[in-house]
């Protein structure tokens, strides 16, 4: 592998990390019914509400909304103009 090729690599895993999309849709699983949050555990009764403020707000929830896929969601999703 070249020295470029290592470069753009380890870029590519670097820029994924911080990915805010990505790193909220990690940090929550879904076992059934059962929601796991930074490995807290809820089993929602009804919909879950979602606030998301913030340059990445629109970012974040969409990572939340797949991973709480075939949940009801509801909330506010607020950034910059």
């Amino acid at each position: 592998m070249t020295r470029r090729r290592t470069i753009l690599e380890l870029l590519d895993a670097a820029l994924g990390a911080v990915d805010p999309r990505a790193a909220v849709a990690r940090a929550i699983d879904r076992d059934g019914e059962t929601v796991i949050v930074a490995g807290e555990t809820y089993r929602p009764k009804g919909r879950i509400v979602l606030l998301a403020l913030g340059k990445a707000a629109a970012t974040m929830a969409e990572g939340a909304a797949e991973a709480l896929a075939g949940i009801p969601l509801t909330g506010v999703v607020a950034g910059p103009a």
